[in-house]
């Protein structure tokens, strides 16, 4: 699978979720991510986040730039760019400093252009990593 410059990723820090693969729960990332499988809960990303053209999101997404050529079922929060490919669909509402929206492309709810002011990156929610192995795992390689 090949990135463009478009989707402002390199590869380095890239965290891909692959078609055919289901997360449940939310996701906070500090790197770019690309969703090409399905993600069903919040996601926070301080870097990118691109929904390809087979990925399906169901919960709010909040990044710093977000490209959909795929579905998301939420609100969205881009603190930089919005874009919508032709082939993408969004359900809920949206916030972006920069918006585009290709012909084709299919977007109910509500926008706002205002600014939006860069915010840490925050654990969505802290109680669902408590006593996981992932966080003892992370604990002990630190």
């Amino acid at each position: 699978m090949a990135f463009s410059k478009q989707d402002g990723i390199s590869g380095a820090g890239l965290n891909l979720i692959s078609r055919g693969t289901v997360i449940t729960g939310s996701i906070s990332a500090s790197a770019s991510l690309r969703i090409e499988g399905e993600i069903k809960g919040k996601i926070v990303c301080h870097d990118n986040v691109t929904v390809g053209a087979t990925g399906v999101v169901e919960g709010d997404v909040d990044a710093k730039s977000v490209i959909v050529g795929g579905k998301i079922f939420g609100n969205v929060t881009s603190q930089d760019r919005l874009i919508l490919e032709s082939q993408a669909g969004i359900t809920g509402n949206i916030r972006a400093k920069r918006l585009l929206i290709e012909e084709g492309a299919f977007f109910d709810g509500k926008c706002s252009m205002k600014e939006i002011k860069d915010k840490p990156l925050t654990v969505v929610d802290k109680d669902m990593f408590e006593d996981t192995d992932a966080i003892r795992l992370n604990k002990a390689g630190s």
